[in-house]
This record gives structure tokens, sequence and C-alpha cells, in this order.
């Protein structure tokens, strides 16, 4: 016969998640732009979703041990196989879908130190669920993006990162208002966001009499906000073929003579806040940016630089459009 010990008597708690209290995810490049032509030259089978990436950045005085970290909404990693199992105070780590692509297009050197590892399962062009867990589950940081209104939409698809705003303040995730989409087309992967200071469009509607961005007093063609971010008065008349030039040229592109729709024009320097880009349609309905393009920016010592987009036919992939408009962003 066996004898029962005395019984022991315990209580379950949840587990102690102070040690990643000060653990933020502060950018997201969820939609990525199109490849371009000396991308695919160089990687002929890539598509937009190779370049997605996610920051994490440790905004702590501490160093934080990642080892039982893993992503279980939005992306799938694990942290105990990444050969960075440490974030150190005020590091930041990235998360990539293709290590070849991140470095093609950021021309940046995938040390361990830099780029943690790659994930599987991309995001989602339309937003989702992103949560980084302790163990089987447990939250660290869990929240919902979206790529509508108020959240920002130039994140989406337009070449700019979802950045989290002041992430030393480690604000909730989950509010739009918390979130910003970048200055700087591509985003800052690893670094700080750049701050751009200068004339915003409120300012600049006040001092023309409080213009709507949508409204044309001078009914020629262009709306208040196209015309604030191309540096032109909103109530004097101008023709759009003084300011906007298309043509079909053939120039030496990238190292090789190529046919192409060039679409040129100017965008005040010290504008803020505000995006403008061509848009392209075959039907004057459905209008998209989907495209593979190239563009040259030139800086001007006159407060505007000069954009030019160019627009190469890819067999079987896409056709020179029908139309053409600009189209400005308030961010």
């Amino acid at each position: 016969w066996s004898h029962w010990s005395e019984p022991t008597e315990f209580t379950v708690t949840e587990p102690d998640l102070s040690s990643w209290s000060n653990l933020v995810i502060s950018e997201i490049m969820y939609n990525p732009e199109q490849p371009s032509i000396a991308e695919l030259n160089a990687m002929p089978q890539l598509n937009n979703n190779d370049f997605e990436w996610i920051e994490v950045q440790n905004i702590g005085p501490t160093s934080i041990d990642l080892e039982e970290l893993r992503f279980t909404k939005g992306i799938e990693f694990n942290f105990s196989e990444s050969p960075t199992k440490k974030i150190e105070p005020g590091e930041r780590l990235i998360l990539v879908a293709n290590v070849a692509a991140f470095n093609l297009r950021y021309d940046h050197p995938s040390t361990p130190q830099f780029v943690a590892g790659t994930f599987s399962k991309n995001l989602s062009d339309s937003g989702e669920r992103i949560k980084l867990s302790f163990g089987a589950g447990t939250p660290i940081i869990d929240f919902n993006y979206d790529d509508n209104s108020p959240w920002p939409e130039g994140a989406d698809g337009n070449g700019f990162s979802l950045e989290l705003i002041s992430p030393e303040s480690n604000p909730d995730h989950n509010e739009a208002t918390n979130w910003q989409a970048s200055s700087v087309i591509g985003g800052s992967p690893g670094e700080e966001g750049v701050i751009v200071e200068g004339q915003t469009f409120a300012a600049w509607s006040q001092e023309n009499g409080g213009v709507e961005p949508n409204s044309d007093t001078d009914n020629d063609g262009r709306s208040a906000l196209v015309e604030f971010a191309m540096g032109t008065d909103p109530k004097v008349f101008e023709n759009e073929s003084d300011l906007i030039k298309v043509e079909f040229v053939t120039e030496e592109i990238e190292g090789a003579v190529q046919e192409a729709l060039k679409i040129t024009f100017c965008k005040k320097s010290n504008t803020v806040g505000v995006t403008i880009e061509p848009e392209w349609s075959n039907d004057l309905a459905k209008w998209t940016t989907d495209f593979v393009r190239i563009c040259i920016m030139t800086p001007s010592d006159n407060g505007c630089d000069k954009y030019e987009y160019y627009f190469i036919e890819l067999s079987n992939k896409f056709k020179l459009p029908d139309f053409l408009r600009l189209k400005a962003t308030l961010r």
C-alpha cells in the first residue's frame, strides 16, 4: 500500500510581461511600391510583396531578450529561430519578407544586427491584426491597422510606410491618430523617421482665404490641393500645358535606350504632408498607380523640384495607358 502526500496548494497567475513593456512596432511597410525596371532586371520574379518589412524598436534603457517572443498574427516569425536574440536600448530591428529584395531596394547589408530574419505570410494590403506574443499567444503588442481613413492612406501602395508617431512615448498602436505615412518614399527602415519642416496645407489655405482641398476657384482644372503641391496660385487661371508636360520619348533609361511615355511636372519643395503623383486609366473610370514606373526627382534652387515619371511597356505585364492625371493626397 502506498500513501498520498499532503496536498500542495498553488494559484495560477498570468506571466510577468514587464520585461517587454518597452517594445514597440515602430514602422510597417505593408503595401510597397511595385518593383522598378532596374529591380526586375536584377530579379525578374519580384513582386511588391517581396519588399514588405516590419520594424521593432526598444524604447527602454536596458537590453530586451526576444527569444521567447514570436509573431502569431499578421506575419509568422519566431525570434527563437533568429540569430538576433536581443535588442539593445534605442535599437531597431527589421523583419523582412525577402532579404535579397530588401537589400536591392535599400542598398543595405543585411547584418544580423539590422535584419533579424525573414517572416512568412505576407501582410494584408487592406489592413489586418498584428500580434507579437509571448509563448503560445500571450499578447505583448496586439493591434489592427487599416488602409482607409482615419488611417494614413498614403501608406497603401504609394511607396510610403506606416510610421508610429513618437514611438518613445509608447503610444496605443490601435489608435489611427498615432500613426502617419512616412515623409519619404520607401520609409526609413532601421532609422528614425525623417522630419520635414515646411508649409502645411492648413497654413497655405488660410493664406488663400480658406480654400478647400477639392475646390477649383480659378477653374483651371486643378484642385486647390494640387495647386498647393505644385506651388501655384489657386486664384489665378493657368494652362495645364504650361505646368505639366506629357510626351513620347526615346531616351537612355537605366542603361538602355527605351521608348517611353514621360510626364514631367514640378512640386514645391517646402510643402509638407502632401504627395503628388500620376495615376493612369484606360476607361476614365478606374484610376490607379499600380504600374511599373521610374521616377526621377531633380532638386531645384527656385523652390520647385522637377519630377519625371516614365511609363515603359512590359510584354504581357503593362501596356502604355490611354489617360493620365495628377493626384495630390493629403496625409
